[in-house]
């Protein structure tokens, strides 16, 4: 359906002469350089928010007008952002590299660039390179990854973009029982044995854009999308892996409103075989408003629908009404959730965030605190101060999360929050609380330090039984342990402790060594302990790979 839906508006696309971009990577380090900048200004960004990642590449070059407050790092950083888009306005920055007469790194975020009429294209290699030890094994952990991102524009009026990878990783020891319980590799697909316990695994994210209306983007393609200002995000989140999904973002005054219409997979354990995937579908609106300069409000709703061969739902390719009308409209049980986003600016250098997510609820029920096991709600609640104590580039972030037991599961599992066994939103799942701390300082341009302390506390299932106690959601509700006195955190409890200091040194641009030293210990009815150091070499990769995954 969604292939066909877009065939029938090409013709069209065929009038537009708006300038296209693509967007921006999945990545924690340009986004938190986003985030200093409107700290700084002390008011949210007109022409960007922030909310939906990743973000449009010619909306990100623009998105200062005051750099009074700015070190000298500051408008390195900027200037980096700069760098790495000079393909949508050279007129910002006077790109000298790029008059150098030669094809290979004529500028800086390009090994190979080609800008002639009517065409235009960036050509990068990707790799990324680790070795690591763990405390709990003799193995030798590493990564290989080795491939090629490809972005540019046709006419000015398609831009096109794709990241392939082949991959071979040994895995820490917590990371191979997530592989080994759930049969995927989060943020990757198909796996296979490599050696005796590394894994090869090989990742494709590709898209085009175009521009119908001046103040319309639209996306089709697999890759993945983020909805918050957290480190997590309770309500679409980049942890599985890519999907189709065809995307349109308007952005009008001080709204922007997206429509995401995905296809994604049920499965069991992706074998290779291909016979054990169904397909199910996403349709999600989100409503993004600036609310004078210091106040942005969104609000979101999705519903998980499955047709089996039918394909995708008709009714809900309507862009602007509410899926639960829709749902009793057509008398189905499809999986509705409805969730609500919110970032405030109080005072310079500080913001306050937060998202609340409702699955379902009975009103008698929740006010009675009866613990009824409907009760599915998911909470986020989070600060940022940026130059903290009148510290140049020392940024801290505070945040809490939790999901009460069977939060995204519905009674028939197609219909539960995931995609590839892979959670949607925050990758424990449900029936936890966290808390997360992070520290960046950048005491030089090329050198970020990072500590980041993750502690919560989750309720799991037994393996042994069919029976849950809410917390994962790859299973049906229908089989839950009780209806009342449901807690957050019952069950199998696990206390876990993570903390990890990271030191990233830029030595050209998007080429980084890294060098992670962490520690995670799990108490409750799980104990262990594991010490790891690793460090990478990264050449244009961005995201959360294994090694980098925090939970």
């Amino acid at each position: 359906m969604l292939r066909a839906l877009l065939t029938c508006m090409l013709p069209f696309f065929g009038l537009i002469s708006y300038s296209q971009s693509v967007l921006t990577p999945m990545s924690d380090f340009q986004f938190h350089l986003v985030d200093r900048i409107e700290l700084l200004e002390g008011k949210t960004l007109p022409d960007l928010h922030s909310s939906f990642k990743p973000y449009w590449r010619d909306a990100l070059v623009g998105i200062s007008r005051d750099r009074t407050n700015w070190s000298k790092t500051d408008n390195k950083n900027f200037r980096y952002l700069l760098d790495d888009n000079p393909d949508q306005k050279k007129s910002i920055v006077e790109d000298l590299a790029a008059k150098k007469k030669r094809s290979f790194y004529a500028r800086s975020n390009a090994f190979y660039a080609v800008d002639v009429p009517d065409f235009n294209l960036i050509l990068n290699p990707v790799a990324g390179f680790g070795y690591g030890r763990e405390s709990i094994s003799d193995l030798h952990l590493y990564q290989n990854t080795r491939g090629v991102e490809m972005r540019g524009s046709l006419a000015g009026k398609v831009g096109f973009y794709s990241h392939l990878t082949e991959n071979q990783q040994v895995l820490p020891e917590f990371m191979r029982k997530k592989v080994d319980e759930d049969g995927v590799l989060p943020g990757a697909g198909l796996i296979k044995p490599f050696n005796t316990n590394g894994l090869d695994f090989f990742t494709a994210r590709g898209y085009f854009t175009l521009k119908p209306l001046k103040v319309m983007n639209l996306q089709f393609g697999h890759d993945r999308n983020f909805i918050g200002n957290g480190f997590r995000s309770m309500i679409w989140s980049d942890h599985s892996r890519e999907h189709l999904f065809l995307k349109l973002q308007t952005r009008v005054w001080k709204f922007q409103y997206t429509n995401l219409f995905a296809e994604l997979s049920d499965l069991d354990r992706l074998s290779g075989s291909g016979g054990n995937i169904d397909r199910k579908y996403a349709a999600v609106h989100h409503l993004s408003i600036n609310l004078g300069k210091k106040v942005n409000i969104g609000f979101f709703e999705t519903v998980i629908f499955d047709r089996g061969n039918k394909g995708f739902e008709a009714n809900y390719l309507n862009p602007i009404i509410f899926y639960r009308a829709v749902e009793h409209t057509l008398n189905s049980s499809d999986n509705v959730l409805i969730g609500l986003d919110v970032k405030v600016i109080p005072v310079r250098k500080v913001s306050v965030y937060g998202q609340f997510l409702l699955d379902e609820f009975v009103k008698d029920e929740l006010f009675s605190r009866s613990g009824w096991w409907a009760n599915k709600w998911a909470l986020q609640g989070g600060v940022k101060y940026v130059n903290a104590f009148g510290i140049q580039h020392l940024d801290l972030q505070g945040e809490f999360n939790m999901a009460r037991p069977f939060t995204y599961t519905h009674f028939n599992r197609a219909q539960n929050y995931i995609h590839q066994n892979q959670p949607l939103a925050h990758p424990l799942g449900a029936n936890f609380k966290e808390g997360v701390f992070i520290l960046r300082y950048q005491p030089t341009f090329k050198l970020n330090v990072q500590f980041t302390g993750i502690y919560y506390v989750r309720g799991k299932d037994s393996s042994q039984t069919s029976m849950t106690y809410g917390g994962n959601i790859l299973r049906t509700y229908d089989n839950r342990v009780r209806n009342y006195e449901n807690m957050t955190g019952q069950g199998l409890q696990e206390k876990v402790f993570f903390t990890e200091i990271s030191l990233s040194y830029q030595w050209y641009h998007n080429i980084f060594t890294d060098l992670r030293v962490s520690n995670r210990a799990v108490s409750g009815d799980f104990v262990s302990k594991n010490l790891l150091l690793q460090t990478v070499l990264r050449v244009n990769l961005f995201g959360r790979t294994p090694y980098e995954f925090k939970y």
